[in-house]
């Protein structure tokens, strides 16, 4: 891992990234996230992972994706949820989309600020693709008619463009996805579902009711439904799990730096945690470093994440156990780590499900072996 680049990219966020006052207004009104469109921070997220013909880099890779997102995450992770960008969606696109269909999403991303969203959860599925109930029906003219609803999507109601998943035939091979424009397109209603915290993500609820799509928003419609399944949700949470991790450990250091410039803790009483925050780090820049490469996480990147998710909760959980009476209630930002942290456990996946994932893996491979 080229460490000075890492430096130099963390330094470029750190220029970009003065976003507190902005996050303290979207906090009470998430239908401000519209006016950090033409942040500095804004334009990094805009822009991260456009292909190189629509304005991205070749070096802005998962590496720089990891980077970003611990330096945000660091100053206020309430940014990474809120800001513009093609997010989970730009994955799929990437992955399934035809020429034609990835210039319709990423020249809107090259040209000015727009919010994506990723649809895959649903009330009574969870984010288990085999067991999604939203129906997509082609009729005899080629377009398709989606009928079902989403649950827990961030920015789904507001969003310019995004990508929902549907099954199309029984079975595993069974799932398509669909690229969609919510303020275009008759049928589609959603709604804000209320949170704790990080209400910039505008967490959503959105229902299909026989929404008609032309077939050339069928994504992966050129390719077999084999290679559809196999390089479209699971290769993009496997990518995302590591990011994610990297928001945690984020989260985790900033709460270190302002508990050090409140002089809650001193800076030996905390080295140990440091170095734990920077070895985690450098495992997930390292996975990330393979993403790029072309290699697969498989388990490992749901473990990376749980990892920096525990990691990251248990030291500001001692911050606040070591600090005086109150200092939770004196220091605002104490108790939002403590609650945003922990919002990572439910993102791209809960600890339990990956522990199970694991464990399966394991399982599977002591049988494979001979005695």
């Amino acid at each position: 891992m080229n460490t000075q680049k890492i430096s130099l990219w963390r330094k470029q966020v750190e220029d970009a990234a003065d976003i507190r006052t902005d996050h303290a207004r979207i906090e009470f009104d998430p239908d401000l996230v519209d006016t950090i469109g033409n942040h500095p921070a804004s334009t990094l997220m805009n822009r991260l992972g456009l292909p190189e013909a629509f304005g991205g880099k070749r070096e802005e890779g998962l590496v720089w994706r990891t980077v970003l997102y611990e330096t945000l995450a660091a100053v206020d992770p309430a940014f990474i949820v809120s800001a513009p960008g093609p997010g989970m969606a730009g994955f799929v696109v990437s992955n399934l989309g035809d020429p034609s269909q990835q210039a319709h999403f990423f020249r809107q991303f090259r040209d000015r600020p727009t919010w994506s969203f990723f649809a895959l959860t649903e009330p009574l599925a969870g984010s288990d693709a085999g067991n999604i109930q939203m129906r997509a029906t082609q009729r005899s003219n080629g377009d398709w008619c989606l009928t079902g609803e989403k649950y827990l999507v961030g920015q789904a109601w507001r969003a310019d463009i995004g990508v929902v998943f549907a099954r199309t035939a029984e079975g595993p091979l069974g799932i398509s996805a669909f690229l969609i424009e919510p303020q275009k397109t008759k049928g589609i209603v959603g709604r804000r579902l209320d949170t704790v915290g990080l209400r910039g993500v505008n967490l959503s609820h959105i229902v299909f009711d026989n929404v008609i799509v032309s077939d050339e928003a069928h994504l992966g419609r050129h390719l077999k439904p084999t290679m559809r399944v196999r390089v479209s949700a699971s290769a993009t949470f496997d990518a995302m799990r590591p990011c994610v991790g990297a928001i945690a450990l984020g989260i985790a250091r900033g709460a270190l730096d302002r508990a050090e410039a409140s002089a809650l803790v001193d800076a030996d009483s905390v080295k140990a945690d440091r170095l734990s925050l920077q070895s985690l780090f450098e495992h997930i820049l390292d996975m990330s470093a393979a993403g790029d490469r072309g290699e697969r996480f498989g388990r490992s990147a749901g473990l990376a994440k749980v990892r920096a998710s525990e990691v990251s909760e248990d030291i500001i959980t001692r911050l606040i156990e070591a600090a005086p009476a109150g200092a939770a209630a004196a220091h605002p930002w104490l108790a939002k780590a403590f609650r945003d942290v922990r919002a990572i456990e439910y993102t791209e996946g809960v600890s339990t499900l990956h522990r199970q994932n694991a464990a399966t893996l394991f399982v599977e491979a002591h049988h494979a072996t001979p005695c």
